[in-house]
């Protein structure tokens, strides 16, 4: 059986979506994100886990406060590969985040 390739950019790309769409979601994703998180992941990812050390938050942008969010330095050199795949959040330096997106392409 072929499992469709997972795509950490597009799964949160519809969380924000639901959100926008559905108010008592965006309060649930607000107030406990981790397991909101989770719940939307494993509708997509049956079993999929989420290992109790990872913190997940959640933030909401106002009119005069943005975000940018940066991923972990890694301790090692990076490839321009392996750079376009962790700021395409397929991946992380730990390759791939705690399961969350499939391993880059060879």
């Amino acid at each position: 059986m072929n499992t469709p390739r997972f795509e950490r950019r597009e799964f949160d790309r519809q969380l924000i979506i639901k959100s926008l769409r559905d108010p008592t979601f965006r309060h649930k994703l607000l107030v406990n994100p981790k397991i909101t998180y989770l719940e939307e992941l494993q509708k997509v990812r049956p079993g999929q886990m989420i290992p109790e050390e990872v913190e997940i938050r959640t933030v909401e942008e106002k009119g005069d406060l943005f975000y940018i969010v940066l991923p972990a330095l890694p301790d090692h050199p990076i490839t321009e590969e392996a750079l376009a795949e962790i700021v395409d959040h397929k991946t992380t330096h730990r390759n791939p985040c705690w399961g969350l997106g499939d391993p880059p392409s060879e």
